[in-house]
């Protein structure tokens, strides 16, 4: 699993980067979170080729394939609402002391075989890196990532760039991405 690898570490730093920019920054604690509610209805089933054909509220249409892992597939048939909840969140916290680093976990749950089909996933990415320079005159600052690679960020608005006054090189910045997933169907 090597490449997925670099693209975790290459999805961390791009995410802190992100998270960074966006942030401000230099307050101790920063969070933001956000939930997306979908639903479908099914309007046609295929078991044997495990396609499933939604449609949308507004009356869009997209046919899907349902990956074997899915348990309860063959109790899907045409009407059965669909329900997709999808949340994220980031939080993002200055520290005086750290160590440059990355983790990430996963959970999934199925629905118990016989039952309706369902699942509930959960992903969580937590990376450090080090402030490495902060030049208030171009309102840049750079940061070691976990990667060891360095990430020149600009700081656009002005009241980030404010802040960024605050910040000292030889600090940390961690970041917490966690991203939640729950598809149930319905009948």
């Amino acid at each position: 699993m090597p490449g997925h690898a670099i693209r975790l570490s290459r999805f961390l730093a791009s995410m802190l980067a992100a998270s960074v920019a966006w942030s401000g920054i230099v307050t101790a604690q920063v969070s933001t979170s956000n939930v997306v509610h979908l639903t479908g209805k099914i309007v046609k089933v295929d078991h044997a080729t495990r396609h499933v054909t939604l449609r949308a509220p507004d009356g869009h249409e997209e046919t899907v394939s349902v990956s074997p892992d899915v348990r309860n597939f063959d109790q899907v048939k045409a009407g059965d609402q669909v329900n997709i909840d999808y949340t994220r969140s980031l939080l993002v916290q200055m520290e005086p002391k750290g160590e440059v680093g990355a983790t990430a976990s996963e959970s999934i749950a199925r629905a118990p075989q016989g039952g309706l089909p369902g699942a509930a996933g959960v992903r969580r990415l937590v990376t450090t890196s080090k402030v490495i320079a902060v030049d208030t005159t171009q309102n840049t600052i750079t940061l070691e990532g976990p990667n060891g690679q360095q990430y020149t960020l600009g700081v656009e608005k002005p009241e980030w760039q404010a802040r960024l006054k605050k910040v000292k090189p030889g600090e940390y910045i961690r970041a917490t991405y966690d991203e939640g997933l729950a598809v149930a169907v319905t009948q």
